[in-house]
């Protein structure tokens, strides 16, 4: 056997002890889990809920802002910086609730058995790339969120 054969072979099995592994750590814990999510998913799910939370409070606090300002002339730049930090919390607000739906579609049922927890698992597998994809948009919006604070505070 040529030496590139057997390392193409090497390389090959590699990745399909990798991608079994994988696999059967994530139906271990969707079997075990009480929320019938991967520990992934679960700590994503909390993160994203908890992200919507303080967006709600965010916005709750701006228009409060804003209303204390009043109308004069020094308050209209205060509520331009308003108005764009809106559209990029309602921009987050839309991912968010888009990456909870996409949570719960991976999830098994509670009383689950092993057959419906593998299943969950290669579903969680494929869609991992998606998920993380969502997970990089949402820390461009709280970046772009981040600078705008930033430039209306000086």
């Amino acid at each position: 056997m040529e030496a590139t054969v057997a390392l193409g072979l090497a390389g090959n099995v590699t990745q399909f002890l990798d991608f079994g592994i994988k696999l059967c750590r994530t139906i271990n814990q969707i079997y075990n889990s009480s929320s019938g999510a991967s520990n992934h998913n679960a700590a994503t799910e909390t993160l994203v809920t908890a992200f919507l939370s303080s967006l709600d409070a965010v916005s709750r606090d701006l228009a409060k802002y804003c209303a204390y300002l009043g109308d004069d002339a020094a308050a209209q730049g205060a509520v331009l910086v308003h108005n764009e930090i809106l559209a990029v919390m309602d921009g987050c607000r839309d991912l968010a609730l888009d990456m909870l739906g996409r949570l719960e579609k991976l999830k098994a049922d509670k009383n689950s058995k092993m057959w419906k927890s593998f299943l969950q698992a290669i579903e969680a597998l494929w869609r991992e790339q998606e998920i993380l994809e969502v997970e990089q948009k949402l820390h461009k919006f709280r970046t772009e969120l981040q600078w705008i604070i930033v430039v209306s505070l000086r």
